[in-house]
């Protein structure tokens, strides 16, 4: 529990003099001993197919394609995210640091520096060479008055001092506070902005709205047209496809997002075979008639996979230390209320809620759910900063958080701020926290031409048909053999049985 609080307050942490200098120390860098992981395979090669169009369904066109700057706090800015690779990165399966942008680092904790030396063949999308020149811009870019970017200014300006340029290729970044994990985890999740695309920022943010800005990771957007659709394309001769992590991984040559004025008509074309999967986060859509009936008649598979991956952070906090919430069955009896589990709640007195900002659609049905086991919550709003101080001093019984932002990242375009899925599992299972509807599962219904490994997923992997995810995305394959096949015979033969997928293996646990 003390992990999720220490995020929360350092995620919205401001400094009086807040300002990351950029220095440069050519000639000067010291002895290092470098360390270098490039990450074992996800998946087997000889598994894949590669090639084919991959094509999704989207309820409304992007207003912009930056990363940075107003309106970027969102979805669109999350994708964006994950089209570039950050720094370094923890492998799914043993938690070690891996090579992403940077093929070498030190991580020096009495110093608190992160020391990185980006590979030499890091290229963006248009063939440019990644550089330490990137590193920097991005830093300076984003402090500017001139770049509006005040939500990730004061995100880099909570966790990072100062940056320190050695050469073309090597860096360092100076923390604010300890070198602690969770702190270097937040660092690495880093992705520069391109410097050569920003040299004419004339009009900016608005000249910049629909310009595609280079990625460094495997894909790269290609147009969005007047009819509704966002085409995104496989870069050719991606610097980092041999790389052994990355193998049997982005497997598509495009990714097609195709707008719909509403569900009726996105679930039509997906019956049809126009689009291959269609997300099911929502327990009505999950449980509909509809999908039951495609799923029994049509060779339409349906996956549900429990997953320890980012999702957007919200909750309820039960503080241990509360006189009213020692007791552990207690806690335990709250969490089941509130989750809406079958349980009576009667028996323990009236207790405060505290909550700073208003999302009626979960708090309320947490609220409905604790009425229903007749539990008495008394919710009271209070100011963020007056939470926030609580929070820190441990002076509250029960309090509600929800961050504003996207799976990928609340803060939506530079630094990766939540909590882990080691402190999620810490205050899950001791009943000190209960995760709001940030859904630690990936539900979907695809046509079966699109196929995924034996090995299906990885603990972090929160949407198992990502098709971009630097750490986790890309692992499926579109089997052109089989869509044909399927598409010339889309119903199932009398007596096959339904396809459906369950996956808990990285279910958070109960105690």
């Amino acid at each position: 529990m003390k992990g999720i609080i220490l995020f929360l307050l350092l995620a919205f942490q401001t400094f009086a003099e807040a300002a990351v200098p950029v220095e440069y120390s050519y000639g000067g860098l010291p002895a290092i001993n470098w360390q270098a992981n490039e990450g074992k395979p996800l998946t087997r090669v000889d598994d894949v197919v590669t090639g084919g169009i991959y094509r999704q369904g989207i309820a409304s066109l992007p207003t912009n394609l930056r990363r940075i700057g107003p309106d970027t706090n969102n979805e669109v800015a999350a994708i964006l995210n994950r089209m570039q690779l950050p720094l370094l990165a923890r492998h799914p399966d043993d938690s070690e640091l891996i090579s992403m942008l940077c093929s070498a680092w030190s991580v020096e904790v009495k110093q608190q520096k992160i020391y990185c030396q980006i590979d030499n063949d890091a290229r963006w999308s248009d063939g440019v060479a990644v550089t330490t020149s990137d590193v920097a811009f991005s830093f300076e870019f984003i402090q500017s008055t001139e770049a509006q970017a005040t939500i990730q200014n004061e995100t880099l300006n909570s966790y990072i001092h100062s940056v320190e340029i050695f050469s073309e290729k090597v860096f360092a970044v100076k923390t604010r506070m300890p070198l602690t994990l969770q702190v270097l985890n937040r660092v690495i999740a880093f992705r520069p902005l391109a410097k050569h695309f920003y040299t004419s920022r004339s009009g900016w943010p608005d000249s910049f709205d629909l310009l595609s800005e280079p990625s460094t990771s495997a894909y790269y957007i290609d147009k969005i047209s007047r009819s509704g659709r966002v085409t995104i394309r496989k870069t050719l001769d991606w610097w980092a496809a041999d790389k052994p992590f990355f193998a049997g991984r982005f497997n598509v040559d495009r990714v097609v997002y195709q707008r719909y004025q509403n569900a009726e008509l996105m679930l039509d074309d997906f019956e049809s075979g126009e689009i291959d999967s269609i997300p099911l986060q929502k327990d009505s859509n999950w449980h509909s008639a509809k999908i039951k009936r495609l799923n029994e008649r049509k060779r339409i598979a349906l996956i549900e996979f429990y997953h320890q991956g980012i999702t957007r952070f919200s909750g309820l906090i039960l503080n241990q230390k509360h006189p009213q919430l020692e007791s552990l069955k207690t806690r335990k009896k709250i969490v089941d209320a509130v989750s809406g589990k079958s349980v009576n709640a009667k028996s323990i007195p009236a207790i405060e809620l505290l909550y700073s900002t208003q999302n009626s659609g979960e708090l309320n049905y947490l609220l409905d759910n604790a009425l229903a086991a007749g539990l008495k919550l008394k919710a009271r709003q209070v100011d963020h900063s007056a939470l926030m101080e609580k929070l820190r001093n441990d002076d509250y019984p029960l309090a509600w958080i929800a961050i504003k932002g996207t799976p990928d990242n609340p803060f939506s375009g530079i630094l990766n701020t939540t909590p882990s899925a080691e402190e999620m599992q810490t205050g899950i299972s001791n009943y000190l926290f209960a995760p709001g509807a940030s859904q630690p599962f990936s539900r979907y219904a695809y046509w079966q031409w699109l196929e995924l490994p034996d090995n299906l997923g990885t603990r972090v992997s929160a949407d198992v048909f990502d098709p971009f995810d630097p750490v986790s995305g890309g692992l499926f394959w579109i089997n052109p053999e089989l869509r044909a096949d399927v598409l010339g015979r889309p119903d199932r033969r009398s007596g096959e049985e339904a396809v459906r997928v369950s996956d808990e293996r990285f279910k958070f646990k109960e105690q």
